[in-house]
């Protein structure tokens, strides 16, 4: 009996092969390759997120990331940039683009299409008609009040402009020496903070942030400091092995490391920015922008909205103020800050099981809510996301009052936010969830 139950699987897996090998064939005969359908498939099997999203539509590539404006949702697609209603799901427009962004807030944000060769339009998120143009810029920044165009025509020296989103106007112009043809496409090596958590790829970087009051700009091994409002050219400061530099809260913060007692000694130094003057100095604070062996400072310290996110000599997380360098807020040991923008912070418990929202101005904690063991988090202006990534659920709070905005399932990552909700993608299939409550 045991011999023959054996001989039935023998033959049932030699059943099998024997299929796959016809199959095999026929793709092999006929030229046919069955992966584009495969994906297809995928594409279209299963929901993006439990509920259900208001809709969901399958689009030409992969997204790399998308934001819910008033009217429409805008799909950032690699050579191409398109609009969705954002109630309906239905294709407004589409454009081809090399690289796109979104700059302007509320009704003068509009979508930045920029293409090799002919430079950017400026087009309108909802019909997709050209508002303006220009056909020298070769890359942009983009502010929720302010795009900065990076033109180069010709052999000359490339032109900075600040235009207003809405409709182009110009408010300065001033020519950057070393700033050229490799500052190309969106937001390209501006010299900030990063963010402590890292999570949730380009998502965040999607809303336009506020216009800073001091830039900083990568330009042949230098750091060109620029004045937004006056349009002036303030400095520039040498990128040297020894010292990095980061543009931050209206600063030029330089952090140096050294060896010493088996570890690395950190000094922080906020400085004028036009005069190179020491506004203020702090030791026995690490930046975390050792990264390895040695003290070499490979990477730029975590912060955001203005602070620097450093871990304090006795252990304890603090966020620096980097305009004053005074103590913004001061945590427990093993607490940890995930991520920053200009009102708040959230922040992980010491015991990993809550999150807190910190008030920025005040260093007051807002509000706390549960946290799950593998958690991902980051911060939209409507929306704080915490992620529960062992089983896909998202829940969003209002970042001022904790309000639980969304509580969803996920199936797929999430490509951006915006006022009313997420929008989702796995795969070419895209849709949007929105938020239930109100903040």
């Amino acid at each position: 009996m045991a011999k023959n139950a054996l001989l039935n699987r023998f033959e049932a897996a030699f059943g099998v092969i024997g299929v796959l090998a016809l199959v095999i064939s026929y793709f092999l005969v006929t030229g046919t390759n069955p992966v584009p359908d495969l994906l297809a498939f995928l594409d279209r099997a299963g929901s993006l997120s439990s509920p259900e999203p208001e809709w969901t539509t399958t689009v030409g590539d992969q997204p790399a990331s998308a934001i819910v404006l008033d009217d429409a949702t805008i799909i950032l697609i690699r050579g191409t940039v398109q609009a969705r209603g954002t109630r309906t799901g239905r294709e407004l427009w589409r454009a081809s683009a090399d690289w796109s962004a979104i700059a302007g807030d509320g009704d003068t944000a509009m979508v930045l299409a920029g293409r090799r060769g002919h430079g950017l339009e400026a087009l309108d998120p909802a019909t997709g008609s050209a508002r303006w143009r220009d056909e020298s810029a070769i890359g942009a920044w983009t502010f929720r009040t302010a795009v900065l165009t990076l033109g180069c025509a010709g052999s000359g020296p490339c032109v900075l402009a600040s235009r207003a989103p809405l409709d182009g106007a110009v408010r300065w112009k001033l020519t950057v020496p070393g700033l050229g043809r490799t500052n190309t496409g969106a937001n390209h090596d501006v010299v900030g903070t990063r963010s402590p958590g890292g999570a949730f790829g380009d998502a965040p970087a999607t809303v336009p942030a506020a216009l800073p009051a001091l830039l900083g700009l990568s330009a042949e091994r230098r750091v060109e400091v620029l004045d937004l409002t006056a349009g002036k050219r303030l400095s520039a400061i040498p990128a040297g092995a020894d010292a990095r530099v980061t543009i931050v809260g209206g600063r030029a913060v330089v952090t140096t490391a050294e060896p010493a007692d088996g570890g690395c000694k950190f000094t922080i130094e906020g400085r004028n920015a036009s005069s190179g003057t020491v506004v203020w100095r702090r030791t026995g604070y690490d930046p975390h922008t050792v990264t390895g062996a040695g003290c070499e400072q490979r990477r730029a310290p975590a912060g955001g909205g203005g602070t620097l996110a450093v871990t304090r000599a006795d252990g304890r997380p603090v966020l620096l103020s980097a305009a004053d360098g005074r103590e913004v807020w001061v945590g427990a040991a093993d607490e940890a800050v995930q991520v920053a923008d200009e009102h708040s912070a959230l922040v992980r418990s010491a015991d990993r099981k809550a999150v807190h929202a910190v008030d920025l101005a005040t260093g007051a904690v807002r509000w706390t809510h549960p946290l799950p063991a593998r958690a991902a988090l980051t911060l939209c202006p409507a929306a704080a996301i915490v992620l529960d990534q062992d089983i896909g659920r998202a829940v969003a709070y209002a970042p001022g009052s904790g309000k639980k905005l969304l509580s969803a399932r996920l199936s797929a990552d999430v490509l951006g936010c915006g006022e009313s909700g997420l929008v989702l993608g796995r795969g070419r299939k895209v849709g949007v969830v929105a938020f239930t409550g109100t903040p």
